[in-house]
């Protein structure tokens, strides 16, 4: 055969092969070869050499290495069908060629990628698996015996015993090609292309079908003084042209109540001045920069006050409450009260004024975490189905490495106490696409050193009794200062709503665990995997969670269940979660194998939201203002500097903490002079009392540290 029609024969088999693959990672979600290999591939890169191709080409050099990848593939099926061709090759060596290369997928790449002997160890059925890559490989055969025999037929220059054995082998290899796909679609139809286990199904306890304990009433409002105010000298605004003295403030005293009189509606009170305000007025300019917190800047008395303004009010926050019911209406986050310098708290001690009856947004020194207790409601009757799908899939950028993206958030905003679902930030490794799961049909398999291996479905989970929680995820590539180094910032970090089942309920289905436990193995359909501890899967705040801001789970977002684990970064949150297995030994999951973090404990961390890096404010009096997390040893206060970390001064908090495991909004003021710049920082104190580190670290391998620092001028 020419090199001309050789070339042609071999491209248009090895389009054919790839084109085929990508089909079936369409129509069947099977990941495809260059999927497997990248992510294989990752066990042996650096971590500072990941970092840097991100940080250089952003999610293009993962884009980059996915090309690659199937351009590599691709080259190499052109390079064998041109060899077998150019070297005739008879039509048993090119079937056996097909053969291999099967051969070479199954019981090669698929253990090396952790998928097991011919896809033994997925959750797709090997059946699916395997008749779509045997289906790819006798249609590259086909191909190639078809280019042969046309050019056996134009060229006349083969004996005709040559010849009827190339067409045997030509029908041989179609009718094959056929009938692996259709056995392919045929067990996709049927069974629906998962391994349908021969577990028993869990059966719901007793105690599950009665009503849950009421839960406590939360505790009265106590009135407080703000935290370290008494200790710090107030500073004026400007307008008094008394210079003001920014002391330092020691690390353990903390500013937290936000002022309550911004918050109230009582028509009679009078409003005070507002930051742009006070920037607004005309005052006696001071020459140098000023720092005031804003609960310590005093402002100038209403001429006829017709309601005291209560200096400074704390309560508990709410305690997230669970209830058995399989949904509930979106509960309104507290309403953020303006940033406005409230009335002073005297240093001497003042009788704490009495809190009216009127409700009031409540905030408040972070509480002790308490766990989430189930309420009366009765449980939530069983649901056979249909189960409600999400709505349609959000689209993401994706590469090599799957999907990273930021919250969103406009340059210079404060983020919302609860992040919008649309404006979350999404992280995925898969490169293509995420799995595409149905409730109606999905199962998780409780195996392993547990008591009963069993297996569940979403009516059993939904029939748990439920908890509602407020949780901030973070991502461990989350960068907390030097933002810039990477495209996605410090923004992998959000706040949302979420219910589900505790996880050692879903484990009491299994009987629990077994002694000697060492680690859980908690499984994804993407072939991911998360490991935990057994005290941490027992903590009454990990949960199994189908819904988030009172919706169904989005699909992005791991419908139908993920996990959500207290203290952790992401990584240890695994979404579409399809089997859980206990241990006896430490099990290495999906990050760990790649050198990250096999504990993935959250770092303290806070972040400047307002004002935005470089930009150019008036001379006079401005807010700062942003957030701080600590994962669930809580936030106890946070201080910023406007001297290049010289002094600190304290903060207040807008709202009260919603959760245990939640981030916290903060703000304060500082004065700039005309023509002046100021270097802004801030930094955490967690509730253990331990100040955010200065020191700056990548996020990889343990996430990053270090604090967050922008530059303003004044103009």
């Amino acid at each position: 055969m020419s090199w001309i029609r050789a070339g042609i024969t071999s491209l248009v088999a090895a389009a054919l092969a790839m084109g085929l693959m990508f089909w079936a990672r369409s129509a069947f979600q099977v990941r495809t070869l260059p999927e497997r290999l990248m992510e294989w591939l990752l066990l042996f890169v650096p971590l500072d050499a990941f970092a840097q191709g991100i940080q250089d080409f952003g999610p293009q050099a993962k884009v980059f290495a996915l090309y690659g990848g199937i351009g590599i593939m691709s080259a190499a099926l052109f390079g064998l069908g041109l060899l077998a061709l150019r070297r005739r090759w008879p039509s048993p060596g090119i079937l056996g060629l097909a053969l291999a290369l099967f051969v070479v997928a199954m019981a090669g790449i698929m253990p090396l990628t952790g998928a097991g002997f011919f896809a033994s160890d997925l959750f797709q059925h090997p059946m699916l698996v395997n008749g779509v890559y045997l289906g790819m490989a006798l249609a590259y055969a086909t191909v190639l015996l078809l280019g042969q025999t046309i050019e056996s037929i134009l060229g006349g220059d083969a004996a005709a015993g040559d010849s009827l054995t190339r067409r045997y082998a030509l029908i041989t290899s179609a009718v094959g090609m056929i009938g692996a796909y259709a056995l392919a679609i045929r067990q996709s139809a049927t069974g629906g292309g998962t391994v349908t286990s021969d577990l028993p199904l869990a059966q719901l306890p007793t105690e599950f079908s009665q009503p849950p304990t009421p839960a406590p009433p939360p505790p009265a409002p106590t009135p407080t003084q703000h935290p370290g105010m008494a200790a710090v000298q107030a500073t004026l605004p400007p307008a008094t042209a008394v210079p003001a003295v920014a002391t330092p403030v020691p690390a353990v005293a903390v500013a937290t109540t936000a002022p309550v009189a911004a918050a109230t509606q009582a028509p009679a009170a009078t409003a005070a001045p507002t930051v742009a305000s006070l920037a607004a007025t005309p005052t006696t300019r001071i020459p140098t920069a000023t720092v005031a917190a804003v609960a310590a800047a005093p402002t100038r008395p209403p001429a006829q006050p017709t309601a005291p303004a209560t200096a400074a009010v704390a309560t508990t926050a709410p305690e997230p409450t669970a209830t058995t019911a399989s949904a509930a209406e979106p509960t309104a986050p507290p309403a953020a009260p303006t940033a406005v310098p409230p009335t002073p708290v005297p240093p001497t001690t003042v009788p704490p004024t009495p809190v009216p009856p009127t409700p009031v947004p409540p905030t408040a020194v972070p509480p002790t975490p308490v766990p989430p207790t189930p309420t009366a409601p009765p449980p939530a009757p069983a649901q056979v189905g249909p189960f409600p799908t999400p709505q349609e899939a959000r689209k993401l950028v994706r590469d090599k490495d799957g999907a990273l993206t930021a919250a969103v958030r406009a340059k210079g905003e404060l983020s919302s106490l609860m992040t919008p679902t649309a404006a979350h930030y999404v992280v995925s490794k898969n490169a293509v696409a995420d799995p595409v799961l149905d409730a109606n049909s999905w199962r998780l398999i409780l195996d392993g050193e547990v008591n009963q291996p069993v297996q569940l479905d979403y009516n059993i989970l939904r029939r748990l009794p439920s908890v509602e929680v407020h949780k901030t995820l973070e991502c461990i590539s989350n960068f907390t200062a030097q933002c810039h180094l990477a495209f996605f910032g410090c923004d992998l970090i959000s706040t949302a709503r979420w219910r589900g089942a505790r996880l050692r309920d879903v484990l009491q289905l299994a009987g629990g665990l077994n002694p000697g436990v060492v680690s859980l193995e908690v499984r994804s359909a993407d072939e991911y995997s998360s490991s935990i501890p057994p005290e941490l899967a027992l903590d009454p705040g990990s949960l199994l969670v189908y819904e988030m801001n009172g919706q169904i789970l989005p699909r992005v977002h791991g419908y139908p269940a993920r996990l959500l684990v207290p203290g952790r970064y992401g990584m240890k949150n695994a979404k579409w979660v399809v089997g859980i297995r206990g241990h006896r030994q430490e099990h290495v999951d999906w990050y760990g194998q790649r050198g990250w973090s096999k504990t993935g404990f959250v770092r303290t961390m806070s972040r400047i939201d307002v004002p935005a890096e470089g930009v150019q404010l008036p001379a006079g009096r401005h807010r700062i203002a942003g957030i701080a997390y600590a994962g669930d040893r809580g936030v106890s206060g946070v201080e910023f500097s406007s001297d290049d970390s010289q002094t600190w001064h304290p903060t207040i908090f807008l709202d009260p903490p919603l959760g245990r495991d939640t981030w916290v909004r903060w703000q304060a003021e500082f004065d700039i002079a005309a023509g002046q710049t100021l270097t802004l920082t801030s930094r955490a104190i967690d509730g253990t009392g331990t100040v955010q580190t200065d020191v700056f670290n990548l996020p990889q391998p343990n996430g990053g540290s270090g604090r967050h620092s922008i530059q303003v001028k004044g103009a």
